[in-house]
């Protein structure tokens, strides 16, 4: 999946402006995922933040190991939307601002 983008303001303004100087942002809320359309780089600056992250999600998905945390959930969202799916999933909770669901 691409991340849609447009120009920025910032060299939108100028129309004789290079191709290689123009700035181009992602649209906003166009991604499943925040992180994936936020224009940033996806190196791993901090290698043993993402080894514990990786060791997390392993016994999430093998050990079930943390899996009352979110009983299960198969969808979720941050507090701040209301996408128009969760009327279709069963509520679990929530954990800081997101909110979890599951299939019915």
């Amino acid at each position: 999946m691409q991340a849609r983008m447009k120009e920025s303001w910032k060299t939108k303004q100028y129309p004789d402006l290079p191709d290689d100087q123009r700035k181009y942002i992602p649209i906003r809320n166009q991604c499943q995922f925040s992180w994936y359309c936020d224009g940033r780089s996806d190196v791993v600056r901090d290698s043993a933040s993402w080894r514990k992250a990786q060791e997390i999600a392993y016994r999430i998905v093998q050990e079930r190991k943390y899996r009352g945390l979110t009983e299960g959930a198969t969808h979720y969202h941050a507090d701040y939307v209301s996408p128009s799916w969760r009327k279709d999933f069963d509520l679990i909770g929530r954990v800081g601002v997101h909110i979890f669901y599951r299939w019915n």
